[in-house]
């Protein structure tokens, strides 16, 4: 309890001192562009990455199937993602599990 008090404590009085000051200089013109950036490298950062996960998924044929029943699943017949995931990721594992047996 000490140790994760320890390590816990320093983040939240941080993210509070933040969300304090975010509060009270929200109108600024120069925090609303700040905002902004962050959430653009946010969305950067997120395209890249979907971008190397997805050049991974290409080299494996069980990893397209895996991922296009995610999509389908999902997407298309609006399937709740919670459950989706529940019963398609043991598949996954399995197969990953499986194609390394082999």
């Amino acid at each position: 309890v000490v140790a994760l008090t320890g390590v816990m404590v320093m983040p939240i009085v941080i993210l509070l001192l933040l969300v304090t000051s975010y509060d009270h200089y929200q109108d600024l013109p120069d925090v609303q562009s700040a905002i902004k950036a962050a959430a653009a490298a946010a969305v950067g950062l997120t395209f890249g990455m979907g971008i190397k996960l997805g050049l991974l998924i290409l080299k494996s044929p069980t990893a397209i199937l895996i991922a296009s029943s995610c999509f389908v699943a999902i997407g298309i017949f609006r399937f709740p993602m919670l459950s989706t995931v529940l019963v398609i990721a043991p598949i996954a594992i399995g197969a990953g599990f499986w194609n390394e047996r082999k």
